[in-house]
């Protein structure tokens, strides 16, 4: 199937491209946005509580604006919390 084939490859660059961050601080940010598919402002809300062995629970979002931190809310109902 070539879709799969096309998949793949792209994610064998993209992998690539992150080598290049390993041993820099940002390196994990980079891996936890690509393989859970957050956003930007999910990540930046994220605590060691939201952390366990096999999840990371993206349940709120940060909105900043100038360096400062001025909204942090929910990201959506209960029933449509995803886990990644």
């Amino acid at each position: 199937d070539s879709s799969l084939n096309v998949s793949t490859e792209l994610i064998n660059i993209i992998h690539r491209c992150m080598a290049f961050e390993v041993g820099s601080r940002y390196y994990v940010l980079f891996e936890i946005l690509f393989w859970t598919g957050c956003r930007e402002g999910e990540l930046l809300a994220l605590t060691w509580d939201d952390v366990t062995d096999t999840h990371i629970n993206i349940n709120k979002n940060t909105v900043v604006v100038s360096n400062k931190i001025i909204d942090q809310s929910s990201t959506k109902t209960n029933c449509t919390q995803r886990r990644g």
